[in-house]
């Protein structure tokens, strides 16, 4: 059981240019009621510095870097073709965006452990995550590249910055910031749990994983509810291995009420198992995961009622993991959306009166 409340905080490059948290943000997020702040970045990111790429268009060509036995057997060799092919145009295109920016992850990893200090200085038992941002989009087959940057350019750097800072005992774990393990032909073999269903992002989640934890810190991951083939990954990931430590899964129905996945949540943080409908995805939960639901709110809360009913349901749905009321506690993440959302002060109240008892800030 867990009253784990974590307040996402999106920062570092490309994050809406220069929105950034002032004084006074750090205030109401110290006494917002999170025990935990997890900092991340949901962009595309393909310098690990200046200049210096993790994904280089010769790399993803070569087979002795991206094997053929990555892909499904169902893949043809056009196909593979293609999909390298498709890779290097991003590359290609995210090289010519990041050439007149300082967007890399040692300005990420800056901006992370700034505001890090920035909350420390205020609230001595902070709890920080720090993320992994995602992958260039469509360029999973290569996951396995991220291994050496993640490590060293993020949880290195976080770890050696946050030691001298005297804060690393803050630091309460990583966040792997890939919320999809999407298809792209490649393998997942759901019999092979031990060599991570011969996938390479589980792979590269497993890499990070065992990092982390011989470092004696925890491993988070926040999924979006799908009940396509996405669920049968994120199901065997989250009910099969102990990578993660917590898992929170979003429901997205905030942003689109086509989503329709509170119950479907709610019914996997109440069994602490990753369901699809009534079935448990590979039949039993044998990994010790903990599994919560993520809050969803924007500033569109203020001017919808459309918004503002959709949010509504998230707290008569999720509150009582808050207050354990004819539940168990369980841990809750909250999406603010951008600095300037959680600086208006319904927002930041409607977040506050939820950390604090599960119920609806009225406005």
């Amino acid at each position: 059981m867990s009253a784990r409340k974590v307040l996402l905080l999106y920062v570092g490059p490309g994050y809406k240019g220069t929105d950034v948290y002032t004084a006074n943000d750090i205030t109401k997020i110290v006494n917002c009621g999170a025990t935990d702040y997890l900092f991340l970045n949901p962009y595309e990111i393909n310098n690990a510095k200046a200049n210096d790429q993790i994904l280089r268009a010769e790399w993803v060509l070569s087979e002795s870097n991206i094997p053929n036995s990555v892909f499904d057997t169902t893949a043809t060799s056009e196909q593979i073709k293609q999909i390298r092919q498709a890779m290097v145009e991003r590359i290609d295109k995210i090289e010519k965006l990041e050439s007149s920016t300082t967007r890399n992850y040692t300005a990420y990893v800056d901006s992370a452990v700034t505001l890090a200090k920035l909350i420390r200085a205020q609230k001595s038992n902070a709890k920080f995550w720090f993320g992994f941002p995602p992958y260039l989009d469509g360029c999973t087959p290569a996951a396995i590249r991220y291994n050496y940057y993640y490590y060293d350019y993020i949880f290195n750097a976080v770890k050696s910055k946050m030691t001298s800072a005297g804060y690393w005992s803050n630091v309460e774990g990583f966040y792997f910031g890939q919320e999809d393990i999407v298809a792209w032909y490649t393998r997942f073999n759901t019999a092979n749990v031990n060599t991570q269903f011969d996938n390479v992002v589980v792979q590269n989640m497993k890499y990070l994983s065992d990092n982390i934890h011989s470092a004696s810190k925890k491993f988070m991951w926040i999924p979006f509810f799908r009940n396509d083939y996405r669920a049968t990954r994120f199901g065997y990931v989250i009910n099969k291995t102990n990578i993660f430590d917590v898992a929170f899964i979003q429901p997205n129905y905030y942003f689109d009420q086509a989503q329709t996945w509170i119950d479907a949540v709610d019914s996997c943080v109440q069994s602490q198992a990753f369901k699809n409908g009534n079935t448990v995805i590979g039949g039993s939960k044998t990994s010790v995961t903990e599994i919560g639901p993520e809050m969803e709110v924007d500033e569109n809360v203020l001017n919808s009622s459309a918004y503002k009913s959709r949010f509504t349901s998230y707290v008569n749905k999720f509150g009582k993991y808050i207050t354990g009321s004819g539940v168990s506690q369980r841990p809750v993440a909250f999406y603010v959306g951008t600095a300037s959302a959680f600086r208006d002060n319904i927002v930041y109240n409607v977040v506050k009166q939820f950390f604090s008892n599960g119920t609806m800030y009225h406005f």
